[in-house]
């Protein structure tokens, strides 16, 4: 085997383990020892392809939500999102992405540490966030422009309200259902009640 093929396999196996400890004891508590000792690596040799833990947790938790945000992406540029009117496309953007979560247990719970672990430490996820917002905007955007929803309001403030709701109820989940992370017919329904009063609230 060549180095380079040695090289990834390890590090990957460093991914895994990460993502094994982070889901069973958190972001914070998960030391970079235990991840070596699951990885079964030396501390040493994990610091060959991670320089320090907020490395391995970016790396670790964007690789493994990269194909899932892959699959948002080609919603998005679809004729299908693009030909709805903007007010459409607001509770379609939500409904894809509360697919997906549902789709995969683990995206709520390693996404919901990644969002806790910010928080403490203020790392930056300016890139993922800009994006989103950037979306939501243009979203309302083209809905007050194709009068379907209100021109009276704040976008900014507006897009700022959705993020935080939407990652408040994925939290909630979470934290109720533990391991088990998924969207029981009482969260749908939840979800679809909330989205319903909020798009009523956008209405024209």
């Amino acid at each position: 085997m060549n180095k380079e093929k040695q090289r990834e396999e390890n590090r990957q196996k460093v991914i895994q383990a990460s993502l094994k400890c982070f889901k069973e004891k958190s972001i914070e508590k998960t030391a970079l020892k235990e991840i070596a000792e699951e990885a079964n690596l030396s501390l040493r040799s994990l610091h060959r392809y991670f320089i320090d833990k907020n490395d391995l947790i970016i790396q670790s938790i964007s690789e493994y939500m990269k194909p899932s945000y892959e699959s948002l992406l080609l919603y998005i540029q679809s004729s299908d999102f693009q030909n709805l009117s903007g007010l459409e496309q607001c509770a379609a953007y939500f409904r894809k992405i509360f697919m997906v979560l549902n789709d995969d247990p683990n995206l709520v719970i390693l996404g919901t540490e990644y969002q806790l672990y910010l928080w403490h430490t203020r790392s930056p996820l300016e890139s993922t966030t800009a994006a989103i917002k950037k979306l939501l905007t243009q979203i309302l955007t083209k809905g007050i422009n194709d009068g379907t929803i209100r021109p009276d309001i704040n976008v900014d403030l507006i897009v700022e309200t959705m993020i935080r709701k939407f990652k408040g109820f994925i939290q909630s989940v979470a934290s109720f259902t533990g391991e088990d992370a998924v969207f029981d017919e009482l969260s749908t329904q939840c979800f679809e009640q909330g989205l319903e009063i909020f798009i009523f609230y956008l209405k024209k």
